[in-house]
């Protein structure tokens, strides 16, 4: 009901998405209070682990003339970014992203969200057992840097990671077009919940030998078992406080 008094001409939309599709609707109020984001003046977006397009939603939202690039290598999620492209200025690619060029194997989750290129750790499937069940299937992987002139940044560019445990080795094949990019939100996990996966102090230390600052969490995951933080969507920006 908030959100229908904030924005009354698009009410017809909001009540829809209550009914039809939560996710976005859940990205548009997230995205309604960072305001910060639009403030800073981001023109750009890398979407790194795009699922199916909510926070590419919820970005077009908040700024309606952003431009975005989004990733994802299932088939079926790749779709939905397909039809989200015909309303925002949304260029979605059907691949994996990470530090390998051509096929590789990819862990598709019985929970969509959970897919990885990673193979799950027992402590995800225990503190979340619907994510139990993965199957390996070959897909198509990209380093972003071999692929510089499909990209067009310009302007504050913010490049969000979301790839289950795979975050690091996105960071390693993107080292070229990281210097063009102002501000990183890479979900990172506190807890071990895929195997091989990076820890917080390996992702923090690379991030910041080439320039960014930690700016604190944009979001967590707790545990439902009790209540620990088990992953952090971390803010790193190339701008200080002395900035601010």
């Amino acid at each position: 009901m908030g959100l229908m008094l904030r924005f009354p001409t698009e009410s017809p939309a909001i009540l829809a998405m209550v009914l039809t599709n939560r996710p976005y609707l859940g990205e548009w109020l997230r995205f309604s209070e960072a305001q910060w984001i639009r403030d800073r003046g981001v023109k750009t977006v890398i979407d790194i682990g795009a699922y199916t397009g909510s926070l590419c939603f919820g970005i077009a939202k908040l700024i309606p003339d952003v431009r975005i690039y989004a990733f994802d290598p299932l088939p079926e999620n790749f779709m939905k970014l397909q039809v989200l492209a015909e309303d925002i200025d949304l260029f979605p690619f059907n691949v994996a992203v990470g530090n390998q060029e051509g096929q590789g194997t990819f862990y598709r989750n019985a929970f969509s969200a959970s897919s990885s290129a990673l193979a799950m750790a027992q402590t995800h499937a225990d503190e979340f057992p619907e994510t139990a069940h993965s199957e390996e299937i070959p897909v198509p992987f990209w380093r972003l840097d071999e692929h510089l002139k499909e990209f067009d940044v310009t302007g504050t560019t913010l490049m969000v990671l979301d790839v289950q445990g795979y975050e690091f080795e996105v960071l390693q094949g993107s080292e070229r077009l990281l210097a063009d990019v102002d501000i990183v939100i890479c979900e990172i996990s506190v807890e071990v919940l895929y195997e091989q996966q990076a820890s917080f102090h390996d992702i923090y230390t690379w991030l910041t030998d080439r320039g960014f600052y930690y700016s604190g969490d944009f979001d967590r995951l707790m545990s439902p078992v009790d209540g620990r933080v088990l992953q952090v969507d971390a803010i790193f920006d190339r701008r200080t406080m002395a900035d601010t």
